[in-house]
């Protein structure tokens, strides 16, 4: 390998040891982890709205899962606004609360993910066959192994 090209991968790897790409900035409070989690929700809405075309093209039945992923990323993404003004003024008026606001957040996400993935699952049955079913199945646990992992690694707020 050539010395520049050691020297710029080990430049990237310096890059990304040095920034916790998994873990929202909690200890700056609930707006700041919202403004994370809007960036990161806007950020794969391009991927999605990119593989969704290159599926159109390419006369995939399955171009719906990445424009259905762009669509439900901006969705999600609409009402932060909002919710991250009324974590600004709780945060203002009461920041020892941050640690509940916390606990209902992990909790809300858990319910919500166990209540959409099985849902998911049943309408890409219905639409597309059992492959891109279980195929979407085995995405959402592998996203949930992920998540989990990465919750233990963080630390729970629970100790």
């Amino acid at each position: 390998m050539r010395a520049g090209a050691w020297q710029a991968k080990s430049d990237f790897w310096v890059l990304l040891s040095g920034v916790n790409w998994l873990t929202p900035p909690s200890e700056h409070g609930p707006a700041a982890t919202l403004r994370w989690v809007r960036r990161v929700e806007l950020g794969f809405v391009p991927f999605a709205a990119v593989l969704a075309l290159l599926l159109l093209i390419k006369g995939s039945d399955l171009w719906w899962v990445g424009g259905a992923s762009a669509v439900l990323g901006l969705l999600a993404a609409a009402p932060m606004g909002a919710a991250i003004r009324r974590a600004e003024e709780r945060a203002a008026v009461n920041p020892e609360r941050w640690k509940d606001w916390r606990h209902r957040a992990e909790r809300l996400t858990v319910v919500t993910f166990a209540a959409f993935a099985p849902i998911a699952v049943l309408i890409a049955f219905v639409v597309s066959g059992f492959g891109i079913a279980a195929l979407l199945a085995v995405m959402f646990l592998a996203a949930s192994a992920a998540a989990s992992a990465a919750h233990r690694r963080v630390g729970s707020l629970r100790r």
